[in-house]
């Protein structure tokens, strides 16, 4: 069953609005078989197949987000930051705001929960990944990639 629609979105720069407006066309069921589409340092990739549904966003070339889907249900969605980070460390503000976007599109197709955002520490000096307490160190020194549970997976379903 393919989600209806989002709720509330947020406003994006025009390149995270690209990615954002081809997550929700690849959420809605708009593609079929194979594609790619690009624009600036931005692409997206899907793969519709039967049973498996597979969609990507990279920047720079690099991965930064993977949403797999089986029979239209969210089974993993993963997160990345690519091999660039700014001086500190951390991802870049391209990164970070490409992320949001795409965070909070998916948290209004209630594929992963709302509110799940990277953002920067100034006073730890570190970004990270997640909400409130519920949140993970990411960077050159920490995790360059994470998951994010789908909502309706539990851990022994993801495990399995």
């Amino acid at each position: 069953m393919k989600p209806a629609s989002a709720l509330g979105m947020r406003s994006n720069r025009p390149l995270t609005e690209f990615a954002c407006t081809h997550l929700g066309f690849f959420l809605t069921g708009h593609y079929e078989g194979t594609g790619q589409r690009s624009k600036g340092n931005t692409s997206i990739v899907y793969d519709i197949k039967e049973d498996v549904q597979a969609f990507k966003v990279l920047l720079y070339d690099e991965k930064i987000l993977e949403v797999i889907m089986t029979n239209w249900k969210a089974q993993s969605v993963k997160v990345g930051f690519t091999s660039c980070f700014d001086d500190e460390g951390k991802p870049t503000t391209t990164t970070i705001e490409r992320l949001n976007g795409l965070l909070d599109r998916l948290g209004s197709y209630r594929i992963i929960p709302e509110n799940i955002r990277v953002f920067r520490d100034p006073s730890q000096g570190v970004a990270y990944i997640g909400s409130g307490d519920n949140k993970v160190a990411v960077g050159e020194k920490y995790t360059q990639a994470v998951m994010i549970t789908p909502i309706g997976i539990s851990h022994t379903q993801e495990a399995a």
